[in-house]
């Protein structure tokens, strides 16, 4: 632990070096030369006395600086409306109360969040690991006659944990993001809690839930954000990559490496 400690509490001036040599071995690369990237060797430095609070832009351009607690209450920036029957809310039949008090808890709090909620389309199963069942009854919504449909969003209310792992991979093959929510959450059901889901919801959906004001200096240039982390719990190293993919910083990329270790 002591060994680790020393490896990660490094100083500043230690950190822009490892960052140097990265990026020297990185642009040695022929297939990143090729890319025709440019990353200047030395970062560009933003002096302040003291760290301040961060700070959002609202509609009007106006600046606030806020704390967690003001952004759970801020409107979200870029909604994604859940119009009529665009979207999908999934149950097991014994479980159409909770899904009932989902939908009207998100519909009472969507106005404080400047963002629509209205009726789903409804889709009840007999059994939520029938996955031939939850696939028909998906494509029997998704094509009506000469109309196509592609939800929104996908909300299920999943009766018993062990059945996440299924649910999530008929998502994918469909395509379609999803949002679950157990029937043990949805009993005690409220407005805080229906906040929270709508705000995942909104950026499953690609909507931006804030936008916060950064530097004039990184304003000012093409400036992406990166973040790298590795896990090396269990046989092999995982890698998370994510990156900012517009001006504002807002919308992201993010992938992930199951590698060997060493």
């Amino acid at each position: 632990m002591r060994d680790a400690m020393a490896t990660i509490r490094i100083t500043p001036e230690e950190k822009i070096a490892k960052i140097s040599k990265l990026r020297k071995e990185l642009f040695a690369q022929k297939a990143i030369k090729d890319w025709g990237i440019v990353i200047e060797e030395l970062p560009i430095e933003l002096p302040k006395s003291r760290v301040l609070g961060p700070a959002a832009i609202l509609q009007g351009n106006q600046v606030i600086h806020i704390d967690e607690a003001m952004m759970r209450n801020l409107p979200i920036a870029t909604p994604k409306d859940l119009l009529q029957d665009q979207w999908v809310v999934m149950y097991m039949r014994k479980n159409f109360g909770f899904a009932e008090a989902v939908y009207d808890n998100m519909e009472k709090c969507s106005k404080r969040l400047k963002v629509k909620v209205e009726e789903p389309h409804w889709i009840e199963l007999d059994r939520e690991d029938d996955r031939v069942e939850m696939e028909q009854k998906l494509m029997e919504y998704m094509i009506q006659g000469n109309k196509f449909t592609h939800p929104t969003i996908v909300v299920m209310v999943l009766g018993y944990e062990e059945h996440y792992k299924m649910f999530k991979q008929v998502m994918q093959q469909f395509r379609m993001p999803s949002q679950v929510i157990t029937s043990r959450n949805a009993k005690s059901f409220n407005l805080s809690k229906a906040t929270n889901i709508i705000r995942q919801i909104n950026s499953k959906a690609g909507g931006d839930l804030y936008y916060l004001q950064f530097p004039e200096k990184l304003n000012s240039r093409r400036t992406m954000l990166i973040g790298i982390d590795v896990c090396h719990a269990g046989p092999q190293s995982v890698v998370g990559f994510t990156a900012s993919t517009n001006k504002a910083m807002s919308q992201y990329y993010s992938n992930y490496i199951i590698q060997k270790k060493g």
